[in-house]
């Protein structure tokens, strides 16, 4: 899934990946264990939306850090 969030494109993944641009440029990336005990095979909705909110709170933090 795709989103803007203010000047940042988010991209997540249904196994709990993301990567953050802006203006095309490769902000931060996390990539999701790849196996764990119990993984959904195919990811699902929460561990996506749980990504997208972790990069939020990421670009916040981000943002306060730098004024």
């Amino acid at each position: 899934m795709k989103t803007l969030y203010g000047d940042y494109e988010i991209e997540t993944d249904r196994h709990g990946s993301y990567t953050i641009r802006v203006e095309g440029r490769l902000v931060r990336r996390l990539t999701a264990l790849t196996a764990y005990p119990g993984r959904p095979r195919f990811g699902n909705r929460k561990l996506e939306v749980e990504a997208l909110e972790d990069a939020k709170r990421y670009l916040d933090a981000l943002s306060r850090r730098t004024g």
